[in-house]
């Protein structure tokens, strides 16, 4: 009988330590103030602050996504969650500019941030349906 190499198991919270970890490391990168923010010229013409949310929220959102590929529950019941989360995600993306607005010195709000915070999560959704479906 042939037996996979991750049998099915119940969704248990231990496998989402890694996500909570690196949740807790982007709410404490995106608190940072503006004055421990490195800037450089050359980062602000290749956007790499854009290229940095993408990165966090794509990150996050995969976490989060991934232990649902070693459950029972259906594809199409996994692939709801895949958007619970993707949408979560940008929530507190938009939430975390708010935060930097109002909370963070030398910090501003800035409309591009969400645009990649959400296209992150976006990324994260896309490979979650082609990775964690299976």
């Amino acid at each position: 009988m042939n037996t996979p190499l991750h049998s099915p198991a119940p969704l248990g919270w231990l496998r989402f330590i890694p996500a909570i970890i690196w949740w807790l490391l982007s709410y404490g990168l995106l608190t940072l103030p503006g004055s421990k923010v490195p800037a450089y010229p050359w980062m602000e013409m290749l956007q790499v602050d854009k290229w940095v949310h993408i990165f966090l929220f794509a990150v996050l959102c995969c976490l989060f996504i991934w232990p649902f590929r070693y459950t029972t529950l259906s594809p199409a019941n996994r692939l709801k969650w895949f958007w619970l989360i993707a949408i979560l995600a940008a929530c507190y993306g938009i939430a975390m500019e708010f935060v930097q607005k109002y909370y963070v010195l030398n910090r501003a709000f800035e409309l591009g941030d969400i645009l990649a915070d959400i296209a992150g999560c976006a990324l994260a959704l896309w490979l979650g349906k082609k990775y964690a479906l299976q």
